[in-house]
């Protein structure tokens, strides 16, 4: 994979190019969130099931998120539909991810739902009985129902959406000794930046200067029921012997294309052609952090700037928790500080990355 990404320049002729996931071009749907993230099944319906409540995080250019902790600012008449339905066995390995027509319609809102107006679920207790009556294991390894969204605009948004995603849904038998799993949350950043690092908590902005690197560590904590934010738990392995393992974190970052996560290879010449970096790892338990953070981020565009970023944490079991986090960017560079061409015979060069 080779992101071409360079200082006023372009991709060459017949080289590939792909955007770094981080960059958010149009509508998507970044991520979405059960509460409870799993819970115990009784199949005879004899102790019914909590109702899960359901989130997502939708973005949309020009630093706009709906969805989450109302930071809509416009266009937040995004209609957002659902439906629940039977994931694809493992066996059916080119089966399509989406849910087919006829699946089990839970309506239309006009909103994304949003973490103080979530859509609330009753899982139906004949589906449930439908997976684990075609689980070869019988419910052994838990059951999943596939939860599907659509995002589409209105006709008077001013804007063209159709993003699709689906989040599975998870169970476990009554009586299982598997652990459940549970929520975890964001709950701060800390940021570095030559050496000196600032706890910002979720209120204070990241502070950057442009084309200067800023490293990020987002901090977590634990979620309803949870102990720990990285649990440790019990399950089946693929003899189905049970096993104890631990949860491993990972870190999304997203932006739109005046921010930029990864180290450049060559300056301010921002080419992308290794390991992501908007994607990291949490330390496993008793490592050490890396000295500058987890991640990078850079402030690419000249002059003084400010908007949003988010990140998604994902615990590999079903876990998923958002933040959105602001930032503002000032420009040192003699004659750029309010922006290119500001200051006559001053050049002020953007690291442009992306596909264009």
């Amino acid at each position: 994979m080779f992101l071409c990404a360079l200082a006023l320049a372009a991709c060459s002729p017949g080289q590939p190019c792909f955007d770094q996931s981080s960059l958010v071009r149009d509508g998507r749907v970044l991520a979405m969130r059960a509460d409870p993230p799993e819970q115990y099944l009784d199949l005879s319906g004899a102790t019914p099931l909590q109702p899960i409540e359901v989130r997502a995080l939708f973005v949309i250019p020009a630093y706009k998120a709906y969805g989450e902790y109302g930071r809509a600012v416009e266009n937040d008449g995004f209609n957002a539909s659902f439906a629940l339905c039977l994931p694809p066995l493992v066996s059916e390995v080119n089966a399509s991810p989406a849910c087919p027509a006829g699946s089990f319609d839970l309506g239309t809102l006009p909103a994304i739902p949003a973490h103080d107006s979530p859509l609330v679920i009753d899982p139906p207790l004949a589906l449930l009985q439908e997976a684990a009556a075609r689980d070869p294991l019988h419910g052994l390894a838990g059951l999943t129902l596939r939860l599907q969204m659509t995002v589409t605009s209105p006709a008077d948004a001013g804007v063209s959406v159709n993003a699709v995603a689906t989040k599975d849904l998870s169970f476990q038998l009554a009586g299982s000794p598997v652990t459940l799993n549970h929520a975890l949350e964001l709950t701060g950043m800390e940021q570095s930046y030559d050496g000196v690092h600032a706890q910002l908590g979720m209120a204070l902005p990241v502070n950057l200067i442009v084309t200067h690197f800023s490293g990020l560590r987002p901090q977590i904590g634990p979620g309803a029921g949870a102990d720990s934010a990285i649990e440790s738990y019990t399950a089946y392995d693929n003899q189905g012997q049970l096993i104890q393992l631990t949860e491993h974190v990972t870190y999304s970052f997203y932006a739109g294309n005046a921010l930029y996560f990864g180290d450049p290879l060559n300056g301010n010449e921002a080419i992308y052609g290794g390991a992501p970096g908007d994607v990291a790892d949490e330390p496993e338990p008793g490592a050490a952090d890396p000295p500058d953070g987890l991640a990078t981020i850079e402030a690419v565009f000249p002059g003084g700037q400010g908007g949003a970023f988010w990140v998604v944490a994902r615990d590999g079991r079903g876990g998923v928790a958002w933040a959105p986090f602001d930032y503002v960017a000032v420009d040192t560079r003699f004659g750029c500080e309010n922006g290119a061409g500001a200051v006559q015979g001053v050049k002020c060069e953007s690291v442009y990355f992306g596909c264009d």
